[in-house]
């Protein structure tokens, strides 16, 4: 991917004007180590739900949730480009010395987050049986996966305040409380939680996958807060 990108940027019209600067640079170690810091709780929480915890549930279970988790997947891109360009616009006026502008990209980035959030949502939760059957066509897997994303339908606007959020603070240079809070929502509160609901008795029967998409939900609704 990288090597065609290369390739791409060197050979398009429209990205003449955009060369290195100085060549190649060695990689920046501080910014590997706070994209490490910050990717790899949401990747082993992702990993522990997924092959270690879902996987004793069943056949059923694990295709549902892969087809949920998936189809969320795809949607939390919309939330995840516009929390990208809140960062670079963030960025943009705060190096302007723009403060009010600033605090306006902000404030316009989640309340468009947030009512981009409710369509998918919507779309989710009224197609959920359409879209589960571009997956698989097996009775019991469209069932689960319709189920579960009903619940992804209902997160999907926390999943979006959180993320849009995360790109508000990078683009006031603050990352340090981004590792706590996604430390605090997917390890804390998303994994144990959805052990708790979906494996044990010790709060309700339990409720197998739907369980993890709870915990999903209970993580990413606290993380804006």
């Amino acid at each position: 991917m990288f090597l065609l990108l290369r390739a791409y940027t060197r050979r398009a019209s429209t990205f003449r004007d955009l060369r290195l600067a100085g060549g190649w640079q060695k990689p920046d170690s501080v910014a590997l180590k706070r994209l490490f810091a910050l990717g790899l709780p949401v990747a082993l929480a992702l990993f522990f739900e997924v092959a270690l915890l879902v996987a004793p549930l069943g056949i059923v279970a694990v295709a549902g949730h892969q087809i949920a988790l998936n189809f969320s997947s795809l949607m939390f891109v919309l939330p995840l480009s516009l929390g990208v360009a809140a960062t670079i616009r963030i960025g943009y006026r705060l190096g302007q010395g723009d403060v009010e502008q600033a605090r306006v990209s902000a404030w316009s980035s989640l309340m468009i987050g947030v009512t981009l959030a409710c369509c998918t949502a919507l779309f989710t939760s009224l197609l959920r049986e359409r879209i589960a059957l571009l997956y698989n066509d097996t009775p019991a897997v469209v069932t689960m996966a319709s189920h579960l994303m009903l619940l992804a339908a209902i997160y999907q606007i926390s999943d979006s305040i959180q993320v849009i959020g995360n790109g508000v603070l990078r683009g006031y240079k603050d990352t340090r409380s981004i590792f706590f809070i996604t430390f605090t929502a997917y390890w804390l509160l998303d994994l144990h939680c959805g052990y708790v609901l979906a494996l044990t008795d010790w709060l309700s029967p339990a409720m197998g996958p739907s369980g993890f998409w709870v915990g999903f939900i209970i993580g990413l609704t606290t993380s804006p807060f």
